[in-house]
Order: structure tokens, then sequence, then C-alpha cells
């Protein structure tokens, strides 16, 4: 996997389109998007083309669709459809908020078929338990997604509880800032649920944010490292109760409970991805990324969204001027906090399956509490546990 074809672009014309894909929003923030389709050999493939007027959007965001659905693909769920960097010229004449670069993707339904995302699901099909219906779909934000788990429907089928189990493991995976209830879609034929599509859309991996912005990006990383962290005791000013934990906690600590299988599965995964990551390298040979500052958007979103006036954009101009990146450096980091990113996840998804099979509440587990459990020595100070055993059920532990 040192060179990928995906990483090679190709360029379409839009006059070949045979259709528009009209995609609406169906939550409190409302946006609707027009996406070139296109005919290849058998397939119809659909342009995402990169957003003037999305937060933070700079051509990383094609990367990270990229290499994400290459990276699923391959070793977590062979459904996943792969992207590929793509020119469209022309599709700014006609819809001027899009930029001309994207990405190429094939289409998950077959003309007959259509995708209902959850929020739409939930609207046609209430449960008392599930209430998303005013959600605000914000980037930088995380999902709360155990009421869905635990909704009746989802209870019923348990297959498709199983499927959206796998897609919020791989958003924790990817340290997705965006993973919101329009992001995962039931593929509908008429009035049956066939399946859960396969994953898609995941261009907001705190890997490849902001890369000309070093210092904002190791604050979000910082937080949801935090998110991942067993803690070391109890927290001194008050109980740690399910009502403490943010959405990523709550998450990962419900599917550990009701879906151990599920989560083995995927530590197992994991730890074949991570075998195979330092084979991996990312590449621009064709300058695809090119000058580039992550608060552009605001000049997009002021032009298109606002309707502020030419003198208003151009002063914004003035202010958020694109600058080369060292892509190499940046290529290197984002595959450096991949691995950090797995290895995390990896050893707190074993922690907390290994406190389950210790029949250790979940809610309360710190790491003093799992060595009292397994009989071992409590280190003096504050640790961290590195690794876990589950075969010997036996840890790691290493002072902070």
């Amino acid at each position: 996997m040192s060179k990928l074809e995906i990483y090679e672009p190709i360029t379409l014309s839009y006059a070949n389109r045979i259709r528009n894909l009209k995609v609406v929003s169906s939550g409190v923030v409302k946006s609707t998007k027009f996406f070139p389709v296109f005919q290849r050999g058998n397939e119809q493939k659909i342009f995402k083309p990169l957003s003037k007027t999305k937060p933070f959007s700079t051509p990383l965001f094609a990367y990270s669709e990229v290499f994400w659905s290459y990276v699923t693909h391959h070793y977590f769920d062979n459904q996943a459809p792969i992207y590929q960097l793509a020119y469209c010229p022309g599709i700014e004449k006609e819809q001027p908020k899009y930029w001309p670069q994207g990405t190429l993707v094939s289409s998950l339904i077959q003309p007959q078929q259509r995708l209902v995302n959850l929020l739409e699901f939930f609207d046609q099909y209430p449960d008392e338990d599930v209430h998303i219906h005013d959600y605000v779909n914000y980037c930088m934000e995380n999902y709360d997604y155990t009421s869905i788990l635990n909704s009746k429907w989802m209870k019923n089928h348990p297959a498709q509880a199983e499927e959206l189990a796998r897609q919020i493991l791989l958003s924790v995976l990817r340290q997705d800032q965006n993973f919101h209830y329009e992001n995962v879609s039931f593929i509908a034929e008429k009035e049956t649920i066939l399946s859960i599509a396969p994953p898609i859309d995941a261009e907001f991996s705190t890997m490849f944010l902001f890369p000309d912005m070093e210092r904002k990006r190791n604050m979000i990383k910082a937080t949801y490292y935090c998110a991942l962290e067993i803690p070391w005791k109890k927290w001194q000013s008050r109980e740690m109760g399910e009502q403490y934990y943010g959405p990523i906690t709550r998450n990962l600590l419900y599917l550990v409970e009701y879906y151990p299988k599920v989560v083995l599965q995927f530590v197992n995964q994991l730890s074949k991805f991570l075998e195979d990551l330092p084979t991996i390298t990312l590449t621009d040979e064709r300058n695809y990324i090119g000058p580039l500052h992550s608060e552009y958007w605001k000049i997009g979103h002021a032009q298109y969204k606002e309707g502020k006036s030419p003198e208003e954009v151009a002063f914004l101009k003035v202010q958020v001027i694109p600058k080369s990146i060292d892509k190499e450096e940046v290529f290197a980091k984002i595959i450096e906090d991949v691995e950090r990113s797995a290895k995390r996840l990896q050893v707190t998804l074993k922690t907390y399956l290994l406190a389950k099979n210790q029949k250790l509440p979940l809610q309360n587990l710190t790491v003093q509490s799992l060595c009292q459990q397994l009989g071992i020595p409590v280190p003096e100070g504050i640790a961290t546990i590195e690794d876990v055993d589950l075969s010997t059920q036996k840890l790691s532990i290493k002072k902070l």
C-alpha cells in the first residue's frame, strides 16, 4: 500500500453527468446539495465536491475520505465503497458554492432503492426513548447513540444494531468530529428496510483537520484522547457516574456492555490494521493539495450563505490568505496520529472487555479498581494501562 491508485486524481467533465443527485438535510440545520452522477462502466458514481462553505474544509477533507474508505474496506467492511480523488471542472459555473475538486465514489443503492437516514427513520417510526428530532448538526460535535441502540426497533433487528455498533467504532477510530444522525442510513426498497448502508462520509477526521494550524489540531486531539483514557481513580469532587461521561465514552461503554462480540471482532481487526500501517504512505505527486487555509470557508459562507456584500467578502479575503504546507511533514504526522489513535482505542476497548469479563461495573471503572480486582499491585502515583492480554486476563501498567 506504499502507493495507491486512489491518490491519482481523475478528471471528469461536468457536462457528461447523467444527472444531479439532490440531497436535502432533514435536521434543524438545513442544506441542499447537488452532486453530479456519472456512469462509469456498469456503475453509477457520485462526485462529491469540496465545499466553499463547509467549516474548516481543505483538500485534506478529500484525502480523509480516500484514506479512511480504503482502510475501512480492506480491514473492517469489504462492502464499504472506496473513494477516489477527482476533479470536475465546470461544476462551479452551475454550483458556485463548490470547488471543482472532490472525490468520486460508487453509489450505495440501486435505482429502485433509497437511503433513509436515522433522523428520517425515527421521525417516521417514533420511539419513546429516542429524542433526536431537534438535534443540531454541528461540526466538532460528538453525538450519543445509546438511545438509538436501545430503541425497540434496533433490539428487534440485531443485525442492523450490530452494523450500527461497528460504524460507531469506526467513527471513534478516525476521531470523527461530525458523526451525526444523518451520516448513518438505511437502504430501503419501497417500504422495506433492507440493511444499514455501508459506512461513508469520513471527511471530518481529526487527523486530517487543521493541517496549517498545529496548535488547534493538537487541542482537539487531546480532547478526543481524554475520552479514551481509563481514569486513574474516581474524581474527588463527584462520583463518576453515567451522567459524567461524554458521548464518546457513553457510546463505547454501551457497545462493550451489549455488543461485546462486535467489539472483540473490531479489536482483532485493529491488530491487522496496525500491523500493516507502517506500509501506508500518503502521496500527492499530482499536486492535488495546493495553498490552503482552514478558515477559508468563512469567505464562501459569507458570500453564499450570508449574502455579504462584495466589499465585505473582499475584506475577508485579505484576512484569510491560503499558504503552502509541508505536505510530507503533514502526511507523516497524519500516519503517526492514526497509529496512536488506533493503539489507544484498542487498549481502551480491551480494558473494558477485561473489566466486563471480571464482572466489574464499567461505569465506575478505574485503573486502581481493575488492578485490585486482578490482584496485582496498585502502582504508586498516577498510572495508565499500556496494554491488555485478553487471553491471559493480564494488563501492563505504565507509570506517568
